[in-house]
């Protein structure tokens, strides 16, 4: 763990910075860029920004993770991991 700020900013910049180069929508992640792009003048609104773009992938973040913790969590301890440990 980091124990001054410049660490801290290293590392989330370097988690941030990779999502970005690799082109994934992250919902946190958009929240950070599109009103930068705002405020740099790109030619959107931000009922665009919420609507179309911000909304959509909070729902899809939303339903990816519940179901990627959920069948992590059955496999490692429900159902499913019971039938693996036998």
């Amino acid at each position: 763990m980091a124990r001054d700020m410049g660490g801290r900013y290293v590392g989330i910049f370097l988690p941030v910075s990779t999502l970005i180069a690799t082109g994934y929508e992250h919902s946190v992640l958009n929240m950070l860029l599109l009103p930068v792009a705002l405020m740099a003048g790109a030619p959107i609104t931000p009922v665009q920004v919420l609507l179309m773009n911000i909304l959509p992938v909070s729902i899809g973040n939303a339903i990816g993770g519940s179901i990627l913790v959920g069948a992590s969590m059955t496999y490692s301890f429900g159902k499913f991991g019971r039938l693996r440990r036998r």
